[in-house]
């Protein structure tokens, strides 16, 4: 194997006797998100961990019906699930 080059060296170091992206040496949290990673703590909340100590959490915000329907039908919610935050809206 060759000596290794400047880039290898900015962007990889060791974490328990392994070569590893830098930003994957110290996690955002006890969850072992890292830099980079986004995911949802539940379904209405988006975190994004932006470095190794910043973690931005922002809830979805769900819109009005906005549903507008031909006369003789009405706007219908329909109650999300348990993998949707918002509700949807139907004419019926």
């Amino acid at each position: 194997m060759g000596k290794p080059t400047a880039i290898d060296v900015i962007w990889q170091v060791l974490r328990n006797d392994s070569c590893v992206e830098e930003r994957l040496c110290k996690p955002c949290d006890a969850e072992g998100h890292f830099a980079g990673d986004i995911w949802r703590p539940d379904v209405c909340t988006e975190c994004t961990c932006e470095s190794s100590s910043s973690i931005q959490c922002k809830r979805i915000t769900c819109s009005e019906s906005g549903t507008v329907c031909s006369r003789g039908f009405r706007s219908i919610t329909i109650t999300s699930n348990v993998s949707e935050c918002c509700p949807k809206h139907i004419c019926g």
